[in-house]
């Protein structure tokens, strides 16, 4: 896994004075849901884009603090303390819920290594916005 992340570069990069973060989904549990992805609130112009199973999206973010939220048959979240020009990598693990048909989700950092890694075996998911909407 380390020789092949290493080599390996990825589809996208930071744009100028930004930090970039990728969402991995490497689960074929619950492969089907879409598990949505937001930045700092539930809000939908908050969201940057959604992955199923086996997908990852990626998009810019200011530099600074940010909530990443992911919401499936519940509301996971992580905060990100992102610096200029960091590639942060971000996991979505789907949990079987309460109810058989719902899935839930928690988040988890992933080192650049694995980030790289998986990357290169996911496909992409849909992504809303490449860079997060300003807000009033």
């Amino acid at each position: 896994m380390q020789k092949d992340g290493e080599k390996y570069t990825l589809p996208k990069s930071p744009a100028p004075g930004k930090a970039m973060i990728y969402v991995v989904r490497p689960y074929s549990g619950g492969g089907g849901y879409i598990f949505n992805v937001f930045v700092d609130d539930k809000e939908p112009a908050s969201e940057m884009g959604y992955t199923r199973g086996g997908q990852y999206i990626c998009f810019n973010l200011e530099p600074g603090k940010h909530l990443i939220l992911s919401s499936a048959g519940n509301w996971a979240e992580m905060e990100v303390n992102a610096k200029t020009g960091e590639i942060i990598y971000v996991r979505q693990r789907p949990r079987t819920g309460y109810l058989p048909e719902l899935y839930w989700n928690e988040l988890s950092l992933v080192s650049e290594c694995e980030g790289k890694y998986l990357v290169r075996r996911l496909e992409p998911g849909v992504l809303k916005h490449a860079d997060k909407p300003e807000t009033k």
